[in-house]
């Protein structure tokens, strides 16, 4: 039990500040009594500038070590489900480059470049699959840099790396676009369907990983 607390410390670490983030969020709008009208008045003079910016943003971040774990939710606050939808398509784009990067660089630079990719790649990177491409981005906490580099240099067709590419996104970022919706969630019934939903899409990945036993 301690050894997995420790392998998963960073992990850990981490959903305990973005469950901090979104406590202290949630308060803030309840204080305020900020809704989602409020926030669409605000950016509209921005029109679709605003948008864009977010897609920029989210390329540049995750070409960079810079985190953007928070940007679903910050997408979803501001512009809703569309906003989710721009960030997903600003990974898959950045994605796709690092995934090229792999591919025409190969391993050697990689390695040399990004030694964490190699401690990775040796784990998965005989796994060219759809499915196991997919449960290594959904259970394995790997940054989507690393996967993309290890699928790149793998020599992993470029059609299965975005077929999984696609369905790796979709599950933590439809858990994010609840708890987006949960912070304007007007009554009781609304905050309990909401997070009646997050558990059970929860709950399914919990399952398909103890499932197939993934490691």
């Amino acid at each position: 039990m301690l050894s997995k607390l420790r392998e998963n410390k960073r992990n850990i670490i981490l959903i305990i500040l973005f469950i901090c983030f979104y406590i202290t969020i949630y308060i803030i709008f309840r204080k305020l009594g900020i809704s989602k009208e409020e926030i669409q008045r605000l950016i509209e003079p921005f029109g679709v500038y605003g948008i864009l910016a977010m897609l920029v943003i989210q390329i540049i971040f995750s070409l960079t070590p810079i985190p953007d774990s928070a940007m679903p939710l910050v997408a979803m606050i501001i512009y809703g489900p569309l906003g989710v939808v721009v960030i997903m398509f600003g990974m898959f784009i950045a994605a796709i480059i690092h995934y090229q990067i792999g591919n025409h660089l190969g391993k050697n630079f990689i390695f040399k470049h990004f030694p964490e990719t190699e401690r990775y790649f040796n784990k998965f990177g005989d796994r060219n699959t759809i499915f196991k491409l997919v449960t290594m981005r959904l259970f394995t906490f790997v940054s989507f840099d690393i996967t993309s580099y290890i699928a790149g240099i793998s020599h992993i067709k470029f059609s299965t790396f975005l077929v999984a590419t696609i369905i790796g996104l979709m599950p933590t970022n439809l858990i994010l676009i609840l708890v987006g919706y949960g912070l304007f969630a007007q009554n009781t019934v609304d905050i309990v369907i909401t997070w009646g939903l997050i558990i059970i899409v929860f709950l399914l990945l919990i399952y398909f990983y103890k499932k197939n036993n993934i490691k």
